[in-house]
């Protein structure tokens, strides 16, 4: 049985949250735009195209049950909210196209006088709830493309061996995938040998999901951590690397998840294969190169915590209140050995201030500051900040700021124990990384295969 991401049915949308696989499989359902933008960001739902899928019909799970008398009105909301979505996770461009799609359709209704309101949202929804289908018959083109191009370079009816990374499958689309899709086609083909997928640090799509994906479809494949590409390509004989795409710039360079660059590279030494798998719309027209390509930065908890528990290294706490145990900080940090950690306990705010200024202005510069706000009820915590930020912004208010969210809590039947301040390694997480085009042996769509410096080409004939 295919896996499925995205279920939708009469106006109800369900999603298979990620973050749980592959120990949990179980769906969310996603009842308007802010539970979708929420799915997005929090990467319950990741891929492209999923993502412009996912964003698009929470969009016609919230406008179904609405009653609009005017079409203006109908034009603003779809508007606000498609603009809205596209900043959950704003490096992906599908979401980007879908919207300014759907944007100019509802423009277009809205000036046309034989459209009644009514009519207008039935055509917006209709075009929204066609996506689904399309990406599915999109990606099993990109498949048969894709295993046809690789296999145009073998010998006879010589086996291949693929590499890929990060997650390009039934979870990252509506359906049967893209790089994982030609990796199907190929094992459909009788012609796949073997799959190595990497880890996919730091979120583990490859670990999780993709692993998942291709044990449930019974296909041979070994896990292998990101660190260990050259090596398996020096003595595996790999045929070639397929990848996903989250943006395609004009020339060809290919934005996608952290670590893709470093395989081309890696491939183009070792004379192996380099095949970006992307639907059309992944191609973004308006810029010229990679150089215009925002990368998102996600948080450095995602680097430094694995389930909750930390494994960067640890660092200084200073607080309030002796009466915090060492249980609750561990609670609190996600440390397990408080034996490598430096404790400073105090009593009054002001000395604490002082404290606080002293770290803040001796370790901005290399490490990244926690404040954990601890009650008998929970613990609450306020965004990290790392650098000279931290300290300009917030060197005389982040006690007081801290004890104000206690204080908060403590009005709601919760005791306030205390305040700590955890400083710890700083991280730098990109979620993605471009891949120039020079490294790309063809970028692989619904419409063919192409050389980077073909799809200009493409475009204007097509």
């Amino acid at each position: 049985m295919t896996l499925k991401s995205i279920r939708y049915e009469s106006g109800k949308l369900e999603i298979l949250d990620q973050l749980s696989l592959p120990a949990h499989s179980q769906y969310i359902e996603v009842k308007g735009v802010e539970d979708g933008w929420q799915a997005i960001h929090r990467m319950h739902v990741r891929g492209a195209p999923a993502i412009a899928i996912v964003g698009c019909l929470s969009l016609a799970v919230e406008i179904r049950s609405e009653v609009f008398t005017d079409k203006k009105t109908l034009r603003q909301e779809v508007e606000g909210k498609l603009n809205y979505l596209v900043s959950a996770r704003p490096t992906a461009v599908n979401m980007k196209l879908a919207a300014d799609e759907l944007i100019s359709l509802v423009n277009g209704l809205d000036k046309d006088e034989t459209v009644s309101a009514e009519q207008m949202k039935a055509k917006f929804l209709g075009a929204i709830e066609t996506m689904l289908e399309k990406d599915i018959a999109d990606n099993h083109a990109i498949g048969d493309a894709g295993a046809k191009a690789i296999l145009s370079h073998c010998s006879g009816d010589s086996m291949v061996r693929i590499l890929t990374h990060c997650n390009t499958g039934s979870l990252a689309t509506a359906g049967y995938g893209t790089a994982l899709g030609v990796i199907r086609s190929l094992h459909s083909f009788g012609r796949l040998e073997h799959v190595y997928c990497t880890e996919t640090r730091p979120y583990n799509q490859g670990a999780r999901l993709t692993a998942y994906e291709l044990v449930h479809d019974k296909i041979p494949a070994t896990l292998v951590c990101d660190s260990m590409v050259s090596a398996l390509m020096r003595a595996r004989n790999i045929t070639a690397v397929v990848v996903g795409a989250d943006r395609v710039a004009t020339n060809g360079d290919t934005a996608n998840k952290i670590g893709t660059y470093q395989i081309a590279v890696v491939a183009k030494h070792h004379g192996v294969l380099f095949y970006v798998a992307a639907p059309f719309t992944s191609i973004d027209f308006s810029i010229p190169s990679g150089e215009h390509i925002v990368i998102e930065e996600r948080p450095e908890r995602e680097m430094s915590h694995v389930a909750d528990h930390r494994i960067a290294a640890p660092g200084l706490f200073a607080g309030l209140s002796p009466v915090l145990s060492p249980h609750i900080l561990r609670l609190a940090c996600g440390v397990s050995n408080l034996k490598t950690l430096s404790l400073v306990w105090v009593w009054q705010v002001s000395v604490v201030s002082h404290l606080m200024c002293y770290m803040l202005s001796s370790h901005t510069a290399k490490y990244a500051i926690h404040c954990v706000c601890i009650t008998n009820v929970g613990i609450w915590s306020l965004p990290s900040s790392s650098k000279s930020t931290f300290h300009m912004k917030y060197k005389h208010s982040v006690l007081f700021c801290v004890m104000e969210l206690g204080m908060v809590h403590s009005n709601s039947n919760s005791t306030w124990l205390g305040v700590c301040v955890f400083i710890g390694i700083n991280c730098w997480n990109p979620a993605f990384d471009v891949t120039p085009a020079s490294l790309i042996t063809g970028i692989i769509t619904e419409r063919g295969v192409f050389s980077p410096g073909e799809l200009v080409k493409h475009q204007q004939n097509s």
